[in-house]
């Protein structure tokens, strides 16, 4: 049994990372998402990141965009960090589908909740994308996170 030192609140989410490229903006605009894509472009214009609470519509249309999946929230990474020190944390999961992301040494207390809890992080590199210049990286991120909210 493992002696739990350190309680882990809220949040924990799953990050889909995606990284901006005409290929995504292109699939977002097939899916409807024409307000994403002029969003994500305005703030590559300015350099400057942001993120935003959106609707479940728009939730779905970006639930089809390809990214890498990473553990997210501020009690979950505090939770990784301390379970590699060796503290033994327990953290409060709200969805079953982030449980495949925790590492080995968070112990995780039965997960009664179904739901979403995807925040879509969309980033872009400083430099030329096109004929815009990028300032600074940064990341747009679109959350739809009835569970932790």
């Amino acid at each position: 049994m493992s002696i739990v030192k350190v309680l882990c609140g809220f949040n924990s989410n799953i990050d889909r990372v995606i990284k901006v490229s005409k290929g995504v903006l292109n699939e977002l605009e097939r899916k409807g998402a024409t307000n994403v894509v002029e969003t994500i472009l305005s703030h590559m214009k300015s350099g400057k990141g942001k993120e935003y609470v959106v609707n479940r519509d728009v939730a779905l249309m970006l639930s089809h965009i390809r990214g890498e999946d990473r553990l997210g929230g501020n009690a979950a990474n505090v939770a990784k960090v301390l379970s590699l020190l060796g503290d033994g944390p327990m953290l409060n999961v709200v969805s079953p589908d982030v449980l495949p992301l925790i590492p080995k040494g968070v112990i995780v207390p039965p997960v009664s909740t179904e739901g979403e809890c995807v925040h879509y992080v969309f980033e872009f590199e400083r430099g030329y994308f096109g004929d815009i210049f990028i300032k600074n990286s940064d990341r747009v991120i679109f959350t739809y996170d009835p569970l932790n909210s």
